[in-house]
């Protein structure tokens, strides 16, 4: 049994020992998720309620929530540019040093070469802040007063972020997700906390809420960056060949990384974008309140790549390609089957959640199901993505990207300006997923990357969250039944690996 031999390979065995508890243990897979997922569940839940309330209290000044949402989407477009991407490429490598026997020499290398490179960049920009600012913010309802300010908040918080996400992405390239999953419960409490007291002492504006987000990510970044220092072990100094060769890798790495980033980035955001420009301000806050819900099912796929992409490339590393490649096609099934599930949830409740929200968004529940199948194919798109990321292609990425971007501007241009905007920008975010889903299949293709056909089969099955609630369920029920009795969706190898690893804890 291949697959099963292989599960045992991530952190299990050299690294783990199964009675030590620690904050920084090193954690297989399937305890990964059991730790990581229900804290990136309680995180999103802490936002989810930190939306909802801060929906209310921006409500004071009508547009300021949909500001918001386009400065909290800014900030993830500009800072895989800002930092050239570099914490993707050092969580790409940490398996890779830790096999080298340097691993301490190339954290302290990557995380000064990325603060470097981002306070320089940072900096630079603050030249532009105005033009920046416009460019973003500038829209019919927008006070241009508050432009300059909102985009001087951004900026800073693009160099926070890139601080803590240096730290997040050597957590999960040393698989510690114990610690991981505190850091960012810790944050999303002082996000919270900061928050709300900034907008209720400083003003209902959304400028208040990015100064807060910067503060609660500044100060676990310090904490648990210290935390990882001392807790490197020692080693000898390499040569001094070491450190040329490490920055063009990581460079060519995290160009890749930054560039593909940026246009992901870009394509979540468009459609809201060009809503805040061509329609009225209620209709943005209306489609950044049912992104707010709908992105539950981007964040938990999210989740779940961290977790299984540092232990496919801890095998690829050790040699075995073709159990790296089993272990991806077996986990985004997974995924796929799961997230359905979750969005089949949130249609059900879609009517009490949106009744949390301000009256005048209770349009939420009529564009939700839309919103909902894009993230769900944007969560299937960053699982396929691991495989580019594994063979160290990250240029790859690119294409199905821009293809999501081009076909999201062009099926905005002909769906939004019509008289139900709000309709039209949910489905052209929506529409634009396909046109990337085929362009990274047709990669992987050319790549010699197998694709099963029970991921085929699996691809085709979030079109049922559109459906009325009852037979998208009854659908859901045979899908199930077909996966546990048929071996079409997962093999007979896999289907054991479920019931060993997967109901019953490690």
């Amino acid at each position: 049994m291949m697959i099963i031999t292989h599960m045992k390979h991530p952190g299990s065995n050299e690294h783990h020992t199964p009675k030590r508890q620690s904050l920084f243990d090193v954690l297989s897979v399937g305890r990964s998720v059991q730790i990581y997922l229900p804290a990136t569940l309680i995180y999103r839940a802490m936002s989810f309620f930190r939306g909802i309330i801060l929906a209310w209290l921006l409500a004071r000044q009508t547009g300021q929530y949909g500001l918001l949402t386009i400065a909290l989407q800014a900030i993830n477009i500009l800072a895989p540019l800002v930092s050239l991407g570099l914490p993707e490429a050092i969580t790409r490598y940490v398996p890779s040093f830790q096999q080298k026997k340097t691993l301490r020499s190339f954290l302290r290398l990557s995380a000064r070469l990325t603060m470097a490179i981002t306070l320089i960049a940072t900096l630079g920009l603050m030249f532009f802040s105005h033009p920046l600012g416009r460019l973003l913010f500038a829209g019919k309802e927008v006070d241009p007063a508050q432009i300059s300010p909102l985009a001087y908040s951004t900026l800073v918080a693009i160099f926070a972020i890139i601080a803590y996400f240096v730290v997040i992405a050597i957590l999960k390239g040393l698989r510690m997700f114990g610690a991981l999953a505190v850091m960012e419960l810790v944050h999303g409490t002082l996000f919270l906390i900061f928050s709300l007291a900034a907008v209720i002492v400083k003003g209902p504006q959304a400028q208040w809420v990015i100064w807060s987000y910067s503060l609660a990510m500044i100060l676990p970044t310090i904490v648990w960056g210290l935390a990882i220092m001392r807790r490197t072990p020692d080693e000898q100094e390499p040569e001094e060949t070491f450190y040329r060769p490490l920055i063009r890798q990581l460079v060519g790495f995290g160009f890749w990384a930054a560039i593909a980033g940026i246009i992901w980035q870009s394509w979540q955001l468009y459609a809201l974008w060009h809503l805040t420009r061509v329609s009225d301000a209620l209709n943005s806050d209306i489609f950044a309140a049912a992104r707010l819900i709908g992105q539950l099912l981007l964040i938990v796929g999210a989740a779940l790549s961290s977790v299984v992409i540092p232990n496919i490339c801890v095998i690829w590393e050790k040699g075995d390609r073709p159990g790296a490649a089993t272990l991806h096609d077996f986990y985004t099934k997974l995924m796929t089957m799961g997230l359905i599930f979750l969005g089949l949830i949130l249609i059900l409740f879609r009517e009490p959640m949106a009744r949390v929200f301000p009256n005048q968004l209770n349009a939420i529940s009529g564009i939700l199901p839309v919103v909902l199948l894009f993230y769900q194919y944007c969560a299937i798109l960053g699982f396929l993505a691991i495989r580019f990321i594994v063979i160290e292609k990250m240029r790859l990425m690119l294409w199905p990207w821009l293809a999501g971007l081009i076909g999201n501007v062009l099926l905005s241009v002909v769906l939004v300006p019509q008289t139900n905007a709000l309709a039209g920008a949910a489905h052209a975010a929506t529409g634009s997923t396909w046109g990337a889903l085929i362009i990274s299949l047709l990669l992987m293709r050319a790549e010699k990357q197998n694709i099963s056909l029970g991921l085929f089969v699996l691809f085709v099955f979030p079109a049922i969250l559109l459906l009325p609630i009852l037979p998208a369920a009854a659908m859901f029920a045979g899908l199930v039944i077909w996966s546990l009795w048929g071996t079409t969706i997962f093999n007979p190898t896999q289907k054991e690996l479920i019931f060993r690893k997967l109901l019953r804890r490690d």
